[in-house]
């Protein structure tokens, strides 16, 4: 238990910790992502709720299209107003472009372009769906889909880490494709409240875990989705 604390302890230290390296920004950045997706953390639990209570069309369209715009807009927009989403905020780091200057808009879309290119492909899929009546799975129907999902985003993610590790300024492939680069923020330019900052999201980075455990779930499935027939031999089934 001791070994563990102390792991977990260094690893803190490792996001955290300040650094004359401006462009030592690997474990930041690692750690903005983790609280980042804490920061989104209340969509996600609405949505999980809206799927297990809901079978309107029309609400579960309008959702899923409002709750992909506000994960780009999170992130596409915040970095391009400050360059900077919450997360890097609380961990210290703030998007440049290669010259040292504010991001045009151009630049941050470019950044976030596989998920600028998949949300409406999200929709598409989503859309089609629902109006069909295969609401399982978020209506994003086969779980073997999403499972090859994960794969090639997996595959991505770890093309994305090696660049950044063999590079002296730790530029990911995003950062080639829009010009920017991640720098350290010295902390007397950091935002006023980044430390409070840093506590809140980590409280919701908890509670992320906890949270989606209480709440019901029986619009996921582990296989393929059930057929109409299947699901008029089992009453208990959720009538999506």
């Amino acid at each position: 238990m001791t070994s563990n604390l102390k792991f977990l302890l260094g690893f803190v230290k490792l996001i955290f910790m300040t650094t004359g390296d401006r462009y030592n920004t690997f474990w930041p950045r690692f750690g903005a992502g983790f609280l980042d997706s804490a920061a989104l953390a209340p969509l996600a639990w609405f949505d999980q709720v809206l799927w297990n209570y809901s079978s309107s069309s029309g609400a579960l369209l309008s959702w899923s299209l409002a709750y992909q715009v506000m994960g780009l807009l999170y992130s596409v927009g915040l970095v391009f107003l400050f360059g900077q989403t919450l997360g890097k905020m609380a961990t210290g780091v703030v998007v440049l472009d290669s010259n040292g200057r504010k991001l045009t808009l151009m630049q941050a879309v470019l950044r976030d372009i596989v998920q600028v290119f998949l949300v409406p492909v999200f929709i598409v899929i989503v859309g089609n769906n629902v109006l069909a009546g295969r609401l399982e799975n978020r209506g994003l129907g086969d779980t073997h889909y999403l499972m090859w999902f994960g794969v090639i985003m997996m595959i991505w993610g770890i093309l994305e880490l090696i660049t950044m590790l063999f590079n002296s300024k730790r530029r990911a492939i995003h950062d080639f494709i829009a010009g920017t680069v991640v720098v350290r923020q010295p902390v007397e330019e950091r935002r006023v409240g980044y430390r409070k900052l840093r506590w809140l999201l980590g409280a919701f980075l908890i509670l992320s875990f906890v949270v989606p455990h209480v709440l019901p779930e029986n619009n996921m499935e582990t296989g393929k989705p059930k057929s109409d027939s299947s699901k008029a031999s089992n009453p208990e089934a959720p009538n999506h």
